[in-house]
């Protein structure tokens, strides 16, 4: 599975209002490409090497075989790692989350 999430960083001051604290925002964040592989459950944040396993040409056909459960199964997994990497880093606080913009399966 492919996942494209949106980041968030503090929010800069003329997104706070009446002077918040803990403010964060995705629309000045990074977007980071990750890849589940469903067979072992490892997890690729590295774009140079998903990049690889996504590529495709216009003719390639939408196929969506993953059941429903997997599929949420599989975010939240992603959203976990997520979390335990970049949110610990830059320190965010309890609620702030990514925002996923796009996901694909890999078939």
């Amino acid at each position: 599975m492919f996942f494209c999430y949106a980041l968030p960083v503090p929010a800069g001051p003329a997104e706070k209002t009446n002077g918040e604290e803990n403010v964060w925002s995705v629309d000045r964040g990074y977007t980071r490409w990750y890849y589940l592989d469903l067979d072992n459950e490892r997890i690729i944040d590295e774009s140079s090497k998903i990049i690889e396993l996504v590529r495709s040409s216009p003719a390639t056909a939408r196929r969506v075989v993953v059941d429903k459960d997997l599929l949420v199964k599989a975010r939240k997994k992603v959203e976990s790692h997520i979390m335990n990497t970049y949110l610990r880093q830059v320190l965010a606080p309890v609620g702030v989350k990514p925002t996923l913009k796009a996901w694909m399966e890999l078939n």
